[in-house]
């Protein structure tokens, strides 16, 4: 770890996590009062922890957090026409977060925003106590509050919940090793004795949907929703299905190659040039080896010695940061269009990888998800019986 001076180009604080621990990183920069932001970094995935006076007062990451909107409309608590609404409201009141206007409009329960805030917190801050080979830097100053969350957490309550939560998935990992495991029913028909949570997941557990998907879709944290799922893996009820790499490489091919046409379509063909150079960038710099050539796919990532589940995250990561500045570059019916449009030309088990692998945001995806499982066709995820934890 190397301490030295300030300096504009020049971190505070940097090093790599070994001997020099997460919980001892947090500490001092607590117990010191230090205001900075804090940035861990392993591989392509980031954190970045505000500090105002050594408290933890906000946490971005990479790519945009899903709202309290978007986990409700996932867990099918919320209509997307009432999430849309509610974000025009909150337009015309910028200064009320989208929880106090869903709450005003009377489109959301203290319960409903309880468990939404528990799943942001979740993927925000205790995921990063999971990671192994991370470094850190600190640099001190004016913080800045961008794609993230506004906390308001001790730093001590902090690390015993990140302590806990690592001890806990060590003992699970036998049988959920990540959140992009997917499973499958072992058994037909619904055990008795399973309580509502268990049941309601039980319940989501196709063979298609991976620990994260089905997550969000009873409304739980992926924590909790990896515990539920050891628990019947223990009971013989549902077995893992390794992610299929083909089918998420195809599914990733599409889209590069669609969002590569659409541009040109839309009339953007030096951004289509461009967005062909970042996809080759971005493929050298986070190992893959996938590339683009003329708008097409001229070599992938199968025979790449990568778990399928951290090359589904780097595609995911990817896709999160463009479609982002593609909201931000364009007119909305052309930023839509640009994914939208993709979807609506995929064959139905790529749509539900899509939707489960959470690849890009959809308007009204698990709405639709939904309603194709309830018409009988295969590889959507169920609907739930009962809601969960009320």
């Amino acid at each position: 770890m190397d301490i030295t001076s300030p300096s504009a180009d020049i971190p505070d604080l940097q090093g790599r996590l070994g001997s020099i621990t997460l919980t001892d990183i947090l500490q001092l920069l607590g117990g010191a009062g230090q205001t900075g932001m804090l940035t861990l970094t392993q591989g392509w995935n980031g954190r970045t922890i505000s500090y105002e006076d050594g408290r933890i007062s906000y946490v971005s990451a990479v790519t945009p957090l899903p709202d309290v909107a978007d986990l409700l409309v996932a867990a099918g608590r919320l209509q997307e026409s009432s999430a849309a609404y509610a974000r025009k409201e909150q337009e015309r009141h910028p200064s009320n977060t989208i929880e106090q206007t869903l709450k005003e409009l009377g489109l959301a329960t203290d319960d409903d925003l309880f468990h939404a805030h528990e799943q942001q917190i979740e993927e925000l801050l205790y995921t990063f106590f999971l990671w192994r080979e991370c470094t850190f830097t600190f640099r001190s100053g004016p913080v800045q509050r961008q794609d993230g969350l506004p906390i308001d957490i001790s730093i001590e309550h902090l690390i015993l919940e990140g302590v806990r939560l690592v001890d806990e998935w060590i003992e699970i990992s036998p049988i959920v090793p990540t959140i992009r495991m997917v499973f499958e029913q072992a058994t037909d028909g619904f055990p008795p004795d399973l309580s509502e949570d268990t049941r309601a997941v039980f319940e989501q557990v196709n063979g298609v949907a991976d620990v994260a998907s089905v997550a969000r879709l009873c409304g739980l944290t992926q924590f909790t929703c990896a515990k539920v799922l050891y628990e019947l893996g223990n009971r013989g009820l549902v077995r893992a299905v390794p992610p299929d790499k083909a089918r998420t490489i195809q599914l990733f091919t599409q889209f590069l190659e669609g969002i590569y046409t659409k541009l040109g379509l839309f009339g953007y063909h030096v951004d289509a040039r461009q967005f062909m150079e970042q996809v080759n960038n971005y493929s050298r710099l986070h190992g893959l080896k996938i590339r683009m050539r003329g708008g097409k796919i001229d070599l992938d990532d199968l025979d790449l010695p990568i778990d399928t589940a951290e090359l589904i995250d780097r595609y995911r990561t990817f896709l999160a940061v463009q479609t982002n500045k593609f909201e931000r570059s364009y007119d909305v019916s052309v930023s839509r269009g640009l994914i939208s449009g993709i979807y609506t030309h995929l064959s139905p088990d790529l749509q539900a990888l899509m939707g489960v692998y959470d690849f890009v945001h959809i308007e009204g995806l698990f709405d639709q998800l939904r309603a194709r499982k309830q018409d009988g066709t295969p590889g959507a995820p169920k609907r739930s019986l009962v809601r969960t934890r009320r």
